[in-house]
């Protein structure tokens, strides 16, 4: 098979623009990991377009291992420009509340990445704000969970007060090495080995009208944000194919007429739709499995079988057949052959 479509999930280049500066900020060549991950990034360029979400983990990957700082994903918030977002920052900087600043973040987070939501819930007398991956935990790296996280928390900061503070933070992720940079960092009690990823707020805090609060610029930025988006609309599309895949995988394989369903078209229109993007949906299937694969194969503790599971797959014969087909080696040899 020739490989047409993308991997699935697409970043904003500002994700890789303020990484790239966070670690420069540890005096280390970022070119150069840039080159090991395979990113040939002139950041001009690549202003409006996407850059693949693999590859994005790929340098948070390396950049852990240079730094040998587990709480690099904390200290990217420091380094992200507010007006980088196309209208996404301006507008959040221009809310009345933060709830009105979170509304709009989880409205427009396609502007930061295709996959993945943030989700706002009212429960109580608290607001919870999560940030929900449709991949299982262990295939996002824990840093840029971190990173996410710590940037939410610094924009409340920006527009809110220094001292400002939720009232827990969990993660998915184990307890770091560097916790107590954790600790200083969200000033807060802190939950590892949690079900989600999020911050939890008073919600009073969070109706607390803000002082730079301006509707007028926000309204306007949000028309930039809505004018960004409408040109990606379709690679939005094969976001949304992916994100559906990849959480109908466990239960076997997804068919065109059961994604299309979802997304409330005809299976003739979606497959006009992914043709546009020179893509099929069993070209984009594949793509989303080997990617996967990959990533499943490389942690260790995963057993093949898991993996077949999570793939679809219901046996492990069809799933070395299919892989040895891919890549030219199978799945054993694949993860033998893995340096880190």
């Amino acid at each position: 098979m020739t490989k047409q479509s993308s991997d699935p999930a697409k970043i904003h280049p500002a994700i890789a623009q303020t990484l790239v500066r966070t670690i420069e900020s540890y005096g280390i060549d970022a070119k150069a990991l840039l080159a090991q991950a395979g990113v040939d990034m002139d950041m001009q360029k690549q202003a409006s377009s996407r850059i693949d979400g693999s590859k994005i983990d790929d340098i948070w990957r390396l950049a852990l291992k240079a730094t040998d700082d587990d709480a690099i994903g904390i200290k990217f918030a420091s380094h992200f420009r507010l007006g980088s977002l196309h209208g996404l920052g301006f507008s959040w900087a221009a809310s009345s509340t933060l709830m009105d600043a979170f509304d709009r973040l989880s409205r427009y987070f396609a502007v930061i990445s295709n996959v993945g939501k943030v989700k706002v819930k009212d429960v109580q007398d608290h607001v919870e704000v999560a940030l929900v991956l449709p991949v299982p935990y262990g295939i996002a790296q824990d840093s840029a969970i971190d990173s996410a996280l710590a940037l939410f928390m610094h924009l409340c900061r920006m527009v809110h007060s220094d001292q400002f503070k939720p009232v827990k933070v969990e993660f998915q992720r184990p307890a770091p090495n560097s916790s107590h940079a954790f600790d200083d960092f969200f000033q807060c009690p802190i939950q590892y080995g949690a079900k989600e990823d999020k911050l939890v707020f008073y919600a009073q805090d969070m109706r607390e009208e803000l002082s730079v609060a301006n509707p007028d610029l926000a309204r306007a930025n949000d028309q930039v944000v809505i004018d960004y988006l409408r040109k990606h609309e379709a690679q939005q599309l094969v976001g949304k194919v992916t994100a559906l895949m990849i959480d109908a995988l466990p239960s076997g394989t997804p068919t065109q007429q059961m994604v299309a369903d979802q997304l409330h078209m005809s299976s003739k229109t979606l497959q006009r739709r992914l043709s546009a993007e020179n893509t099929t949906f069993s070209n984009l299937l594949d793509d989303v499995r080997i990617d996967l694969a990959k990533k499943y194969l490389a942690q260790e503790w995963r057993s093949i079988g898991e993996i077949c599971y999570l793939l679809g797959y219901s046996e492990p014969s069809n799933f070395t057949r299919w892989f040895r087909g891919m890549t030219g080696v199978t799945p054993l040899g694949f993860r033998e052959a893995l340096v880190w």
